[in-house]
């Protein structure tokens, strides 16, 4: 055994049986020079030993509460891109300058709604087989790398979709620049809440969480109102500047979680426990050898034991047992599948469209209503940022899925007597119901929950 091997195990035995615990990952690996240094309380080289640590995981030089607010705020643009490319078909989708462009969409015979529909919905088929991508290598490759590739491929979709040849072609150039812009979302959407509730505290991971998902309707915001602004163009500026500035919000997204750091539980898991520490340190503005480092270590380290321990068959899975697994995943499938069975995102793609042809209005006020409904669906958000960490998530579930349900009913009353005054009633009334839903955005609630 070489000296420093002898000096480095004298060393971890003086330590406290948890923080010995926390490293061991680190003492089974191999001794080269390539390895990761391993936490150790008396080196007095730990700074130099860290430096490639944090050039290559944290090139913030904030730390603690200042490194905290940056990831938020990443994160927050993540989801308000998600929001913003919901809310940005509503407005173009029948713009006199889009049709121009793409003359099949004009008009509003059967055959044209259709393709409408097709193409607004292309979008969320690339997000679906983005989310699966990140759901089958994002615990291989980590978080970072998958929000990284998400944003690039994002961004190369937004340019894209800004600048399709005219020709027979077109729309199809430009239906796959949006299936592949949703391609990069979907990766985006499925590992940055993972991402974030990773890195917080859990003190404050219910309010951190569902602030980035409250982001979703501050992207449909500016959507709304950017589309409303830039109608006032005569040519394609009207619908090539909205699209273009889904560009803008991806760069801001890239150089962000470029300078991140990894989650610590993602390198825990994968025995990369001096790199975890040091980002547990710069997460807390504190030493990477402090005592709640190395207890931090090894809750992460424990739990994550445990679940490998604890690998669920689908058979077991299916069934009720102590810890009730059928019953959590059915809780957590259903609301996320009702929330969209519910239209609220068919209200926020269509609800210009809705405002235009179905109630007869002009389409300037058309897009006004639209904008405003966006603006109603801001505000309903705030309660639920103040609220989630006070009186509970079930609470809060339960508020938001009875005030969905209200929503509901009041068209269905509206429409016992079905005359064309009636089914005006009733259709403004269904754009009215981020009055209730979401006080409790039930999609953050139900991640937080389970």
């Amino acid at each position: 055994m070489s000296e420093n091997q002898k000096q480095t195990q004298t060393q971890q035995e003086q330590e406290p049986q948890h923080a010995q615990r926390a490293l061991q990952p680190v003492q089974s690996s191999s001794s080269s020079d390539s390895d990761v240094p391993a936490v150790n309380e008396h080196n007095t080289n730990l700074k130099s030993q860290f430096w490639n640590l944090r050039s290559s995981h944290c090139t913030f030089n904030s730390g603690g509460h200042r490194l905290r607010s940056i990831i938020t705020l990443t994160c927050a643009v993540g989801f308000s891109l998600f929001g913003y490319d919901q809310g940005i078909m509503s407005g173009i989708i029948t713009a006199k300058q889009f049709t121009y462009t793409f003359p099949a969409l004009a008009g509003s015979s059967r055959h044209v709604t259709i393709l409408q529909g097709a193409v607004t919905s292309c979008y969320e088929l690339g997000c679906f087989f983005g989310a699966l991508f990140a759901m089958r290598f994002g615990e291989k490759y980590g978080r970072r790398p998958m929000i990284i590739t998400g944003s690039l491929i994002f961004m190369l979709g937004a340019l894209v979709s800004v600048f399709p040849y005219r020709g027979h072609w077109s729309l199809g150039h430009f239906v796959i620049a949006r299936v592949v812009t949703g391609l990069g979302n979907g990766l985006n959407t499925a590992t940055i809440p993972i991402y974030q509730s990773e890195t917080s505290k859990p003190e404050v991971r219910g309010r951190l969480v569902n602030t980035s998902g409250s982001t979703i309707a501050v992207g449909t915001f500016i959507a709304y109102w950017i589309n409303f602004g830039i109608s006032y163009s005569p040519n394609s500026v009207a619908w090539r500047f909205p699209f273009s500035l889904q560009v803008l919000f991806g760069l801001i997204l890239f150089i962000g979680i470029v300078g991140l750091p990894e989650s610590p539980r993602w390198l825990v898991a994968q025995n990369r426990i001096s790199e975890a520490a040091y980002v547990l340190g710069k997460l807390d503005d504190i030493s990477p050898q402090d005592d709640q480092v190395l207890a931090e270590i090894t809750l992460i380290s424990d739990a994550i034991n445990r679940f490998d321990k604890e690998q669920l068959t689908w058979k077991e899975l299916l069934h009720s047992g102590q810890h009730q697994h059928f019953k959590r995943m059915i809780i957590g499938a259903s609301s996320q599948f009702f929330q969209q069975w519910t239209g609220c995102n068919a209200a926020i793609y269509y609800s210009t469209v809705l405002f235009e042809e179905t109630i007869g209005l002009k389409r300037r006020i058309a897009m006004v209503l639209g904008g405003i409904f966006s603006t109603i669906y801001v505000l309903f958000t705030i309660p639920s940022f103040f609220l989630i960490d006070r009186i509970g998530r079930r609470p809060l579930f339960l508020i938001g899925a009875v005030g969905q349900g209200i929503s509901f009913l009041i068209p269905f009353g509206c429409l016992i007597h079905d005359t064309p005054e009636t089914a005006k009633g009733a259709a403004v009334e269904q754009e009215l119901w981020p009055l209730l839903s979401p006080l409790v955005p039930t999609g953050c609630v139900t991640l937080l929950l389970l």
